[in-house]
């Protein structure tokens, strides 16, 4: 007599008796092929904004809360037009960034720390305020890449400051549905990412309750270009945005991740003989 039992574990997948073996390598030869592909597929764009200390453009030097190299370093206050950008391969993506009516002041209090290429990331930023903001103060994304519009991106905004402050930063890719603010509660030294601990996302949505951070993470965005703007601030009150980081929704480690981890239960037909 002969049963066909269905099995969902590892073991179902690899044992000799597995019918279904040949599919499960095939497959998860496929897999990790994705993995790979995503991996080095070049669609991660990185910007460390703000003249002088900055990130150095080259295969080695990593950063950011998705690590990635190739820092793009686009300069200029007030205004600068136009900066091409390369991908986190060193390859040129056809994005392009501009600023206009930025603050002179690019200087944040962050200290380098050597060894520690966020510092230097955090260094330097292009300082933005409300009142700027009144004569159209932005930084804007333009011309992006097919490999990040036709899956969804997320947009990094690093920064930090001079004065307390509440600050809400706002990205709008020309989709209402898509528009994000968010608020955070930002002095001259906390939570900086020296004193701070590290990252601290900051994720309130609540102008009257706005959360600490050094960055955001505004998600799920489609369009072609993107705008970023400080709509909230004191008169004399600076924020730097010091980076910015435009990566995959999902992340290609965490897309190839999930892949993998679902392969894991294809259900396996398996001969047990009684």
């Amino acid at each position: 007599m002969t049963k066909s039992l269905i099995t969902w574990s590892v073991a179902g997948i690899l044992g000799k008796r597995n019918t279904g073996l040949a599919f499960a390598s095939a497959a998860m030869g496929a897999v990790m092929g994705l993995a790979v592909t995503s991996a080095s597929a070049g669609t991660i764009i990185s910007m460390d904004l703000g003249n002088s200390t900055a990130l150095a453009n080259n295969s080695s030097t990593f950063a950011g809360v998705v690590s990635a190299a190739y820092w793009n370093n686009p300069t200029g206050t007030p205004t600068f037009s136009g900066k091409p950008l390369n991908d986190s391969t060193g390859a040129a993506s056809g994005a392009t960034i501009s600023g206009v009516n930025l603050a002179s002041n690019t200087t944040s209090n962050i200290a380098v720390v050597s060894g520690d290429n966020n510092t230097t990331m955090y260094n330097r930023g292009v300082t933005m305020n409300a009142v700027q903001n009144t004569t159209g103060s932005s930084l804007q994304v333009s011309s992006l890449p097919s490999a990040l519009t036709s899956s969804g991106y997320d947009v990094i905004v690093y920064f930090a400051a001079y004065s307390s402050g509440t600050w809400g930063v706002k990205v709008d890719d020309g989709t209402p549905a898509h528009l994000q603010t968010y608020y955070a509660s930002v002095d001259a030294a906390t939570p900086d990412y020296t004193t701070g601990g590290g990252f601290v996302q900051a994720t309130s949505t609540d102008s009257a309750s706005p959360s600490t951070g050094n960055y955001m993470r505004f998600t799920r965005l489609n369009g072609s270009s993107f705008t970023v703007t400080v709509p909230t601030g004191g008169s004399n009150q600076f924020l730097d945005v010091t980076g910015m980081q435009i990566v995959p929704t999902p992340e290609p480690a965490s897309l190839a991740l999930l892949a993998l981890g679902g392969l894991l239960f294809i259900p396996a037909r398996k001969t047990v003989r009684g």
